[in-house]
């Protein structure tokens, strides 16, 4: 029997003692056991890194000498890596630092001797080495038994190992959880990210979140490297384009496990973060689209089992369910302050049409009254250039109050036609480049081939006009400032929809045309945005007028989709949907034009001349009543008046004949659409004039066809209502006797 094989069974004996221990308290009896049972000079045990093969970290350690600190070492060029990628022992029985000439583990250890031992999980993957090595060169006899006789052991070594590392990492990755009324979702996420680094030892890891509006750029919520300064990288907005995150929109996992900065040449952050490789794992809501992902670049390869590295994905797991709960509670956040605005506009969009309309009845009943008493005068007397003044102020009152019923979303002051959002744009920019100073500037991207819509061109310059003077007023002082203005086709998703401002969004299609004004100025906190489409409001502490709440109001009349979203020290982006009109609906007949309110003064008229015409009026406001009656009796019409609906249908039902009903559509209890159905119970072809400080009405849209019925807004004058009636009412203008106005 030879000395080797009679101590076979205290070498043994030796070992099985290791096993009364768990965890680190095994690997350090195993590696000092191993160490004196075979006389080596060293014996440790390494685990692989997490991300990458090239790096094994000493989980423990028996050297020759106690001034030797062994942590880790790379593995590129040692007998290591032949160890765990061939997954079979590997012995150099002499000469070893001759063989690994560049590796200086070996030379501070003094080896001339090695064995290394393959470590692997349950699924046959390779997860450290278990190493022996002598200052002395040994015999392949006297290696292939020690390989033998620690072979059946490396299961356990095995366990005890991924028992240390999940002893180490799991901790880690709970410690810093805890509840969200104490931690922010930012908080939250700058925590997982620096517990991701210094478990998986990756240089960067970084948490992106896809802006819901602008599906091809996302925002860095939190990044923490190692390898370089990157505070100035969180909340800035990347494109996907050209990028490895591009993989991420369609992928829910992506490793490019070498190479990075070669294949992406064109994003210097790559460069900035001396990434080399990437895996990135992505995440989406419940309807199954991408809302951003987390992101691991390290600046050595990765190994391609990576991705199935569970303490990896039990940290991108949480990642992903902390980004689903903060794209929640953004959606949440913006749709409140949505319904916010939109309620406040709504209470002060009646508060003002409220107004409009009582104001427009006394200027109907004042010019009324004006051109009357101009009508009485002679040519040459000298109260009638004052009788013109007043008039004329009337008028520029008007136009006040169509600047209230813009912002109250009442007032139809344009027709349709087919605009070119394209060149609507080129134009603003053009009328705003006298407008800015030195630093900013203002650029328009147009996309190709866009079709025209179906809006009103003046109301859609109003709009821009707007957007780019509020733009342009966030300009940082001093700073560089860049207004950007895009139109491009765009698919509507379920949140852009949900925080429409106008409310707007759930009736435009899935495809639309999409105009966004980007400013990279001061940015607003909340409480500035929602304050921002208040009438009047201004940060610069003087208001200009309604501003941002017109904007709300025209894109409310023309079924305008409006979101917007800004941040502090980053910008401010609004966008606009319009919906695409379908093929045919050019070719639709163009609706039948109502009278207009030009202004222009009466000239004298016969006093009366009898017309064997009856008219009926009806107007609860009775200044109006009293002004429309003068002027019909002045020219030479029976008139019968009414005050409320109810009175006018019982005058109606009393009066054998009725030529001209003349009513006011918006009247306490009947309205005037209701009026007319009942006058025309009892006079059945009756000619309607329906008037109304507002000018659009679902049920008024609907009569366009009715050739019995005209439109008039409020206030008007002679002029369109002799028009109205001379449209209406089958008289020769010689027996009517109208004034020529």
């Amino acid at each position: 029997m030879t000395e080797t094989q009679s101590t076979v069974p205290e070498r043994q004996a030796s070992l099985v003692k290791t096993f009364e221990h768990t965890g680190s308290a095994f690997l350090d009896s195993l590696c000092e056991t191993a160490k004196d049972t075979f006389d080596a000079n060293t014996a440790y045990v390494a685990s692989l890194r997490l991300v990458e093969s090239e790096y094994l970290a000493v989980e423990s350690v028996c050297p020759n000498r106690p001034d030797l600190n062994i942590a880790g070492y790379c593995t590129t060029g040692t007998p290591c890596v032949e160890v765990y990628t061939s997954g079979l022992p590997v012995t150099v029985c002499s000469d070893v630092r001759v063989a690994y000439p560049d590796i200086h583990v070996l030379e501070e250890l003094g080896s001339e001797a090695y064995l290394g031992l393959p470590l692997e999980n349950s699924k046959g993957t390779c997860i450290g080495v278990f190493v022996l090595e002598w200052s002395e060169s040994q015999q392949p006899s006297t290696m292939q038994h020690i390989a033998e006789t620690l072979t059946p052991y490396l299961a356990r070594i095995s366990d005890e190992l991924k028992r240390k590392i999940e002893a180490h990492v799991l901790p880690a990755l709970v410690s810093r959880i805890r509840p969200l009324t104490s931690l922010g979702n930012i908080e939250m996420f700058q925590n997982i990210v620096e517990q991701a680094a210094a478990i998986t030892k990756v240089a960067t890891v970084a948490i992106v979140h896809r802006l819901p509006n602008e599906s091809a750029r996302f925002r860095m919520l939190v990044i923490h490297s190692t390898v370089a300064n990157v505070d100035n990288l969180e909340q800035l907005v990347v494109e996907y384009q050209g990028i490895p995150c591009s993989n991420m929109i369609t992928n829910d996992v992506f490793l490019e496990s070498s190479g990075v900065m070669q294949k992406y040449p064109d994003m210097p952050l790559l460069e900035q973060l001396q990434a080399e490789s990437y895996l990135g794992f992505g995440f989406r809501d419940t309807s199954g689209n991408a809302i951003g992902h987390i992101a691991f670049l390290h600046n050595r390869p990765m190994r391609t089992s990576v991705k199935d590295c569970q303490v990896i994905n039990i940290i991108s797991s949480r990642a992903g369910q902390e980004l689903q709960r903060y794209a929640l509670e953004q959606q949440r956040d913006a749709m409140g302050a949505s319904l916010r605005v939109r309620s406040k506009l709504e209470s002060l969009g009646t508060m003002a049409g409220t107004i409009a309309h009582d104001f427009n009845n006394q200027l109907t009943a004042m010019i009324a009254n004006t051109e009357l008493a101009s009508i009485e005068l002679p040519e040459s007397h000298p109260s009638k250039v004052f009788l013109e003044n007043a008039e004329q102020s009337m008028w520029r009152a008007r136009d006040v109050i169509s600047e209230i019923l813009e912002f109250a979303g009442n007032s139809k002051t344009a027709p349709v036609e087919c605009v070119s959002l394209g060149e609507v744009v080129a134009s603003a920019v053009k009328d705003f480049e006298q407008h800015r100073n030195e630093r900013s500037q203002i650029v328009s991207e147009v996309a190709p081939d866009l079709p025209d819509i179906e809006s009103r061109r003046i109301q859609i310059v109003q709009i821009l006009s707007n957007l780019i003077a509020n733009g342009l007023d966030a300009q940082v002082d001093g700073a560089q400032h860049k207004v950007r203005i895009a139109v491009d086709m765009a698919e509507m998703s379920a949140p852009e929809r949900a925080i429409c401002l106008t409310g707007r969004c759930s009736k435009l299609p899935t495809g639309v045309l999409r105009v966004q004004i980007k400013d990279t100025g001061r940015g607003m906190n909340s409480e500035t945005s929602e304050r921002i489409f208040d009438p009047y409001f201004s940060t610069k502490g003087v208001s200009r007028g309604l501003g941002l709440s017109s904007v709300l109001g025209i894109a409310k009349r023309l079924n305008i989709g409006v979101t917007f979203d800004s941040k502090p020290g980053v910008g401010t982006t609004f966008r606009l949907y319009f919906a695409i009109p379908e093929p045919a609906a050019s070719a639709r007949p163009a609706a039948r034009p109502a009278a207009g309110n030009e202004k222009v003064l009466s000239t004298p008229s016969p006093r009366r001349v009898a017309t064997h015409k009856t008219a009926l009026i009806v107007d609860d406001e009775s200044s109006v009543n009293k002004a429309i009656s003068d002027m019909l009796g002045l020219w030479g019409w029976h008139v019968l008046t009414a005050y409320s609906g109810e009175q006018a249908v019982t005058l109606a039902e009393s009066t054998g004949e009725l030529d001209l009903a003349f009513v006011d559509v918006v009247m306490p209890g009947m309205s005037g659409f209701e009026t007319l159905d009942k006058i025309r119970t009892f006079h059945p072809d009756v000619p309607g004039v329906l008037v109304s400080g507002y000018s659009e009405n679902s049920r008024a849209a609907s009569l366009e066809s009715d050739k019995r019925v005209v439109f008039l807004v409020k206030p008007f004058g002679a002029q369109a209502l002799r028009s109205a009636i001379e449209e209406l009412v089958n008289v020769q203008p010689a027996e009517l006797q109208l004034s020529k106005c």
